[in-house]
């Protein structure tokens, strides 16, 4: 069994394929090559997982809390902030559909937004960040199983 981390991952790329603006552009690195397309896209990875033990005994289970972000890309152009805008109004009514994600998860919530411009790239792209936080339960002794 994959750690729950991928599992989640994974769940949250499924919601996100197929959105209206982004299409199958949705990848699970964060080594993709923004500057060179293809646009508009979404980036998702983990940051941090921190952990709470919740109970004792021979199969402590423990409470995560999963920080994901997920990044929309776009050219830069004169329409970058309505193009970022509508690719973060359909991530986040895609995953508020189900906050479990299947029972995967607790809860997923929205923490914050920011976007910006990146002109270092070799072609400049509009970036949103969006910031989530995941909240599940894990056996201590296998983090792939999910309580």
């Amino acid at each position: 069994m994959a750690h729950a981390r991928k599992q989640i991952r994974d769940a949250i790329s499924t919601v996100l394929t197929g959105l209206t603006t982004t299409g199958s552009n949705v990848f699970l690195s964060r080594l993709h090559v923004v500057d060179q397309g293809p646009f508009p896209c979404l980036l998702l990875y983990a940051l941090k997982d921190d952990a709470l033990r919740v109970s004792l005994g021979s199969n402590r289970e423990q409470e995560r809390k999963l920080e994901l972000q997920v990044h929309a890309v776009v050219s830069a152009t004169s329409t970058l902030d309505d193009g970022l805008d509508q690719i973060c109004l359909e991530v986040e009514k895609a995953l508020a559909v189900d906050p479990t994600l299947g029972g995967l998860t607790a809860d997923l919530v929205l923490n914050n937004t920011l976007a910006g411009l990146n002109i270092t790239a070799t072609n400049p792209v509009g970036e949103a960040v969006m910031d989530f936080t995941a909240t599940y339960f894990v056996r201590e002794t296998d983090p792939g199983v999910l309580v």
